[in-house]
């Protein structure tokens, strides 16, 4: 940032905020009519507090919310989004999975907010981009929901928050969703429901891994506490096939997974959409309503264009209409992944 910009931040600091709102709108007016797209806003409450809603009278004493990462400190995050669910979900189980380092008054402040706290011990070895430091709190987190006996599981993010007060009804859907062959093959009970948000369409095995809702079981199956411990060395000029063939991060979940099930990844956008219908429902991030307090965000939607980029998102309509696709463009798997800046 140079100095012009801080001295107009420094500025901004000090408008009171209902003026500096009247301004931001002004702002977005003008840059609709002088642009060439749209621009919008949304507001969220901050603090749970501020939410007055109670859905129905719904329960959901079979469920559990892992929320699984270093506790966010800043603005109450992670401390406000356990009060929201418990809020939201009459009967849930709230679990934080987070580091054994975190500061004794957080972890008491979640604990009597009613979050139950799993410390865990950090992996000696993060992984790439610290995939095993999200292996370890992820699993642990489950242990407890199926410690607890809970038939239902959220895997979450501690720098996420879902607002939508109804997304614990994505498990009726469960119930409602055909079985198939190649679901019954791999021993999961129902699909693996995930977010459209980081599940990309043209990456071979490029399912989410920021939030992922099922069954207890098909949750403990998909992360179980196998660690990648490779030096995974990434070098400029790679194309799709190149970076999926990897398997970090998302990919190496996947790839992992069909292996322990009996299926040999072919890296192929075929045999990957195949494995998106059958084992998975992707939902949109409008349905939960996500808000991510990482990275840019002021973008509400980080990834979405008009255009078919290697970073495009899988949409619900896209998932479902993954069966009737007439062409399969294997060539996407060529194309150079640029730079990536959330």
């Amino acid at each position: 940032m140079g100095a012009r910009s801080r001295y107009v931040e420094r500025i901004i600091n000090n408008v009171p905020y209902t003026v500096l709102k009247k301004i931001f709108v002004i702002v977005i007016r003008a840059l609709n009519k002088k642009g060439d797209h749209f621009v919008t806003y949304q507001e969220r409450p901050k603090f749970s507090a501020a939410i007055q809603f109670n859905p129905l009278g719904l329960r959901y004493d079979d469920v559990a919310i892992v929320i699984q990462g270093p506790v966010v400190a800043e603005e109450g995050f992670t401390l406000e989004t356990v009060k929201l669910y418990l809020k939201n979900f009459s009967g849930v189980t709230v679990i934080v999975s987070t580091w054994d380092d975190t500061a004794a008054h957080l972890l008491q402040e979640l604990r009597d907010a009613g979050a139950l706290i799993e410390a865990n011990e950090k992996p000696l070895h993060g992984g790439f981009i610290n995939i095993n430091f999200q292996i370890v709190s992820s699993n642990k987190g489950l242990k407890r929901a199926k410690q607890l006996g809970k038939k239902y599981a959220v895997k979450s993010r501690s720098d996420q928050r879902l607002y939508n007060p109804f997304f614990l009804s994505a498990f009726q859907l469960l119930a409602s969703s055909n079985t198939n062959a190649t679901l019954a093959a791999t021993g999961l009970k129902g699909r693996l429901i995930v977010g459209s948000m980081s599940t990309l369409k043209y990456r071979p095995y490029g399912i989410t891994d920021m939030l992922m809702l099922g069954y207890t079981d098909d949750l403990l199956l998909y992360w179980p506490s196998n660690l990648d411990d490779r030096q995974v060395e990434m070098k400029a000029g790679l194309n799709v096939l190149d970076y999926a063939k990897l398997e970090v991060t998302e990919t190496y979940l996947l790839t992992s997974f069909l292996r322990r099930v009996g299926t040999a990844p072919d890296f192929t956008l075929a045999q990957t959409w195949e494995i998106y219908k059958d084992l998975f429902m992707v939902l949109d991030k409008a349905s939960f309503n996500v808000f991510w307090y990482k990275y840019s965000i002021e973008k509400e939607n980080r990834l979405d264009y008009f255009d078919d980029h290697v970073y495009k998102e899988l949409s619900f309509f896209e998932w479902a209409s993954l069966s009737n696709h007439p062409v399969v463009p294997e060539e996407y798997l060529n194309r150079e992944i640029p730079p990536y800046t959330p």
